[in-house]
């Protein structure tokens, strides 16, 4: 046997006679094509979609989805808002939004106003966002109750959406196991190790085998990183022989890309 085969073949046999301890049973690992770790909106939108293509599991450690901050989410949608970056992805995703499972954005409209001494901020404001300026009189026929003596300047913009977080996410669970995907709640990640063909996760006594590891786990992303076998990770970055592509709201760990 060449000397690469009983490499690959040792790597893979070994992290599996680790599992073994005299008098249990032992349990092999599920195989599945993808781990997600993390349930928010970011790992349900990531199940979601790559479920239509391949067999994945989500581990969420809370007993439910989004428990952290996608669930308290008082969210909006401006497609302008944010950077270059944040902004294409806004338009990107608006069509969705709006029309995707009959939607989750509702019409709420924002104006800015401002007092007289606040007209520099005010004009940094509109231009920035790209609100247009208008009268008191059309201001308070979309607010009666705002004071007129009070308001020197009014702007305002109507593509401003409410955007109904908890409905999203429930959009992509659903989506998700419409797919076939598996989520597991209750299901804390205990160690990640690297295989042979990719990535080891134990959850408990439950161990999954998959080639793609996503890191969606939000606030503990780095967290989770840190338990890449001797590899020192930080949110974002990428460095060999893994390769770590941000993914939104996580890390996508693939092996074998350099």
């Amino acid at each position: 046997m060449a000397g690469g085969a009983v490499a690959s073949l040792r790597s893979a046999v070994f992290p599996l006679w680790s599992l073994y301890k005299p008098g249990r049973q032992v349990k092999l690992p599920a195989m599945t094509d993808i781990i997600i770790i993390g349930g928010g909106t970011a790992g349900a939108s990531a199940a979601a979609t790559l479920s239509a293509h391949a067999q994945v599991t989500l581990l969420e450690g809370e007993a439910q989805l989004g428990y952290h901050a996608s669930g308290r989410s008082a969210a909006v949608f401006l497609a302008d808002y944010g950077n270059d970056v944040v902004r294409a992805l806004n338009h990107a995703s608006k069509d969705h939004h709006l029309h995707a499972n009959d939607g989750v954005l509702s019409p709420r409209g924002m104006m800015l106003v401002a007092r007289p001494f606040e007209r520099d901020g005010f004009l940094r404001e509109v231009s920035s966002v790209g609100m247009q300026e208008i009268s008191k009189d059309e201001a308070r026929a979309i607010t009666p109750i705002l004071h007129p003596e009070n308001t020197a300047f009014i702007a305002y913009r109507e593509d401003f959406f409410d955007l109904d977080a908890d409905r999203l996410l429930q959009n992509y669970r659903k989506t998700a196991l419409r797919n076939g995907a598996e989520i597991l709640t209750n299901s804390p990640v205990g160690e990640i190790t690297k295989t042979a063909t990719g990535w080891r996760v134990k959850v408990g006594e439950a161990v999954y085998d998959a080639s793609v590891l996503v890191n969606a786990a939000g606030a503990w992303v780095d967290e989770i990183a840190k338990w890449q076998a001797s590899r020192r990770w930080a949110f974002g970055r990428c460095a060999a022989p893994w390769r770590a592509c941000p993914h939104r709201g996580g890390i996508m760990y693939r092996a074998g890309l350099s």
